[in-house]
């Protein structure tokens, strides 16, 4: 069964491949001004506008490249995708809960965005370079 159209890759080639890891560090600093501007209402509503933006971007290129690569299980693979980000979000809650209660504060929350955005821009890089090898 061939994917649909809606379903087919947008921006397969180097644009994707720069995109993802540029929106993940595009998280990373997000999650660093919130460490510095989390005393401020004003820089806190625009930074949360600009961390809205850094996850939606984020979302698209890596859905693009998972379709890309289902070999026509287009469909499968785009709820396989949804199914990951909302594990990625239980997570990201379980682990703000842990660093609450164990008494690190709201402070330590954005660290955890720094380090996983990093995380993130480090694993697609690489993933894209054993791709082209």
């Amino acid at each position: 069964m061939a994917p649909t159209p809606l379903l087919q890759p947008a921006a397969a080639g180097p644009l994707q491949a720069i995109t993802l890891p540029l929106a993940a560090l595009a998280y990373a600093a997000v999650s660093a001004a919130i460490l510095l501007g989390m005393h401020s209402p004003v820089a806190m509503f625009v930074l949360m506008v600009l961390l809205g933006v850094a996850v939606w971007t984020f979302s698209i290129p890596p859905q693009t490249r998972i379709v890309h690569h289902s070999e026509g299980s287009g469909t499968v693979a785009a709820t396989f995708t949804a199914t990951a980000f909302n594990l990625g979000y239980t997570l990201g809650a379980v682990i703000g809960a842990v660093l609450l209660t164990v008494g690190l504060g709201y402070p330590s929350l954005p660290v955890v965005g720094i380090v996983g955005g990093l995380l993130a821009a480090g694993i697609t890089f690489w993933s894209w370079r054993r791709e082209r090898a």
